[in-house]
């Protein structure tokens, strides 16, 4: 697994952990004032709390690692996965979150289905497309050949409804009528 980062442009901002170090370091907290009625028996009174000259080495550590985090943080690190391979054997089945949270991504959904769909066909192994959100009336998904279920996916948009994964669920064992050691793959709307 490899770190990647979505915005590696925002790692350049780490170059600026020197100059928030010297600010903090040069421009202490200002010492706090508090008016009250001066009297004569408080006038002697010496004040216990002082306030520090330069800020404790733990506490300027310690912010720097907040502001080194956050920074990361912006960068938006992600470890990526190992990448999905179909293995010969069984049919391949596809089971696609195509609901509305789905539709920010979809062209990245559908390059990788249509991956998948190329490596069944080097395969020769039939392939089911079992869509999350299905319109009423369309026909239970079935096995098809390569060519047809990348035809299908091409003409596959997302659905202004939300996913129904337990129909889907059905929908896969009525397509798979007893084939064993099938190849699934979800490709998730991440909700």
């Amino acid at each position: 697994m490899a770190l990647t980062f979505l915005a590696p442009w925002l790692l350049l901002a780490l170059a600026a952990l020197p100059a928030i170090w010297w600010l903090m370091r040069n421009l202490p907290p200002q010492p706090q004032r508090i008016s009250f009625p001066a009297t004569r028996i408080l006038k002697g009174i010496a004040s216990k709390e002082e306030t520090p000259d330069h800020t404790p080495w733990w506490l300027m550590a310690l912010r720097m690692l907040a502001a080194g985090l956050l920074i990361f943080a912006f960068a938006e690190p992600v470890l990526d996965q190992p990448k999905a391979e179909v293995k010969a054997g069984g049919p391949l089945v596809l089971v696609i979150d195509n609901s509305w949270a789905a539709a920010a991504h979809w062209d990245q959904r559908l390059a990788q289905a249509q991956r998948l769909i190329a490596e069944a066909d080097s395969y020769g192994m039939p392939v089911a497309i079992v869509p999350t959100v299905r319109a009423a009336g369309t026909p239970a998904p079935q096995l098809q050949t390569a060519h047809d279920a990348q035809a299908a996916m091409a003409a596959m948009e997302p659905a202004p409804n939300s996913a129904g994964r337990l129909a889907a669920n059905g929908d896969i064992e009525k397509a798979l009528a007893g084939r064993t050691a099938p190849n699934i793959f979800w490709l998730s709307d991440g909700v």
